[in-house]
């Protein structure tokens, strides 16, 4: 999750992977960490992209990741440490299940649907 004040904190804001190298693990209440994030992100809309990267223990909240297909039209899901593919419906987010950074770049390359 990162942290609420990054685009300030960063200077001149920031840009993307800034704020990405500025993100620290949440401690605590993963799942209220992941609820308050998700509703920042379906009020504050940043784009038109969503990329959310997590571990084989985020797959539960696939759901709550899919939902903001509302708001962001493409939401790719990346499992990073996976060990078999996950389930994602068809019309939910795109789901890239690799066991390690360079499983998915070659996943992210092959993707075919936004």
């Amino acid at each position: 999750t990162a942290p609420a004040d990054a685009a300030t904190t960063l200077p001149g804001g920031g840009g993307p992977l800034d704020r990405l190298a500025a993100v620290e693990l949440a401690t605590g209440d993963g799942a209220t960490a992941l609820r308050t994030a998700t509703s920042r992100l379906r009020q504050d809309r940043l784009g038109d992209t969503l990329v959310v990267l997590t571990g084989p223990g985020g797959r539960a909240d696939l759901g709550l990741v899919g939902a903001l297909r509302g708001a962001y039209p493409s939401v790719v899901v990346g499992v990073l440490g996976a060990r078999e593919p996950s389930a994602a419906p068809a019309t939910g987010p795109v789901v890239l299940d690799a066991a390690d950074g360079a499983a998915f770049a070659a996943e992210w390359d092959g993707i075919r649907r936004w």
